[in-house]
């Protein structure tokens, strides 16, 4: 084998590395991605019980509550969209591909490997010449480029609806843990004016406790009388 042809071997195998090893890389950042997708996700269903339980505690709201729940459905059906869809397209991302592009069997490729009686494949390899295996390197750094690209192709994209999801989980995290209370400030302004819905009419001092009795207070009166 001349120079020239060990060198173009050599070549082709580390393109092929470089190559296989980039869609390792990827595998690993996807996983990553689809951890944290998952736990925004988790957060956003634990987000879920105040905010349905508003839904259904709100009987009487103020002329604007309609609005602002409709506004926060559709944040919280997109937000939630945008985790769904990223989490689809990452499983995409990692399943196997293994694809020809190139419309040839190779034997460096297992696929191919595996339905080949052990005695063919042990023939066809040895008998294979060092240009061949140049060809056969370079088709499988071609195969694998294709497949690296399919992986990568939707990264940019994929990104921004992951940052989307998270603006959008935002107006969920402050909100959510005030929706249980729809009628607080109702409640608190009734306290301030120190509006009570019962009296309680005190026994005079020394009398059996049996005595006290507990009255509707008149409309308008305030407080409890001693």
């Amino acid at each position: 084998m001349d120079d020239e042809t060990k060198y173009r071997i050599e070549a082709n195998e580390h393109n092929l590395a470089r190559t296989i090893g980039f869609v390792g890389i990827i595998d690993t950042k996807a996983t990553f991605v689809l951890s944290l997708v998952l736990a925004l996700t988790a957060y956003f269903v634990a987000q879920l019980g105040p905010f349905l339980n508003a839904h259904v505690q709100h009987q009487k709201p103020n002329p604007w509550e309609p609005v602002f729940f409709v506004l926060l459905d559709l944040v919280a059906t997109a937000c939630l969209t945008c985790f769904l869809i990223d989490a689809i397209i990452i499983i995409h991302i990692i399943k196997p591909r293994t694809g020809q592009h190139t419309g040839k069997a190779s034997l460096l490729f297992y696929g191919t490997i595996a339905t080949m009686p052990c005695e063919d494949f042990k023939k066809q390899m040895g008998s294979i010449s060092p240009n061949e295996y140049a060809d056969l390197l370079i088709d499988q750094t071609f195969d694998n480029a294709k497949i690296l690209h399919q992986k990568t192709k939707d990264s940019p994209a994929q990104r921004e609806r992951i940052l989307l999801g998270a603006r959008l989980l935002l107006p969920l995290h402050h909100r959510a843990p005030h929706l249980h209370q729809p009628h607080r400030a109702m409640n608190e302004s009734n306290r301030r004016e120190g509006r009570t819905d019962a009296l309680v009419v005190r026994a005079p001092t020394g009398a059996h406790p049996a005595c006290a009795t507990t009255a509707t207070a008149p409309s308008g009166v305030k407080g409890a009388t001693q």
